[in-house]
């Protein structure tokens, strides 16, 4: 039996999916028990709410920040700088557990779509995922109040698909 953690990760909470044998098991909203400060003890602390969240696993995948720079640079880029360490502390916890750990940047996953700037816009990894999750599957997904938080949880799905081969472009093939 395999188990893979995906990770969207943020500094107040990140985006988890938990898959057995590639198919999901239950993917939220972890947060951060800390609500103030972005250095390394808040990092170490958002990591072992993951840990407790998530149970043992085999593999963590978790997604790398990446800055694009100029004109496509959106926000402030000193923000990745907490992310990344969220990532180094699942890295840390993972290989302490005897699970493999990995990481992904956005783009190798999910090409160059970004996350909307309003809350009403559609993004297309909900409807992505949504087509390459079964029903059981899409029941298992408990999604956070605040909407803005949904895409995390999405994309910590959408980086699972991606790792177990599901989020490949599908092709309509006619039939005769």
């Amino acid at each position: 039996m395999s188990r893979l953690l995906s990770v969207d990760p943020g500094i107040r909470g990140c985006g988890c999916a938990l898959w057995e044998d590639g198919m999901l098991l239950r993917a939220a909203y972890v947060k951060n028990l800390t609500a103030e400060g972005a250095g390394p003890r808040e990092c170490a602390k958002m990591a072992r709410a993951i840990e407790g969240w998530s149970g043992l696993v085999d593999h963590v995948l978790c997604e790398w920040p990446q800055t694009y720079g100029g004109s496509s640079s959106r926000g402030d880029t000193n923000d990745l700088f907490p992310v990344a360490g969220v990532g180094g502390a699942l890295a840390t916890v993972a290989e302490y557990g005897g699970a493999a750990f990995s990481h992904i940047v956005p783009h190798d996953w999910k090409g160059s779509l970004q996350k909307p700037k309003k809350v009403t816009d559609a993004y297309p990894i909900v409807l992505m995922c949504e087509r390459r999750l079964s029903d059981a599957e899409k029941s298992v997904v408990l999604l956070p109040s605040n909407k803005r938080l949904h895409w995390d949880v999405w994309d910590a799905v959408g980086i699972g698909l991606k790792a177990l081969g599901r989020f490949e472009k599908m092709r309509a093939i006619a039939r005769e």
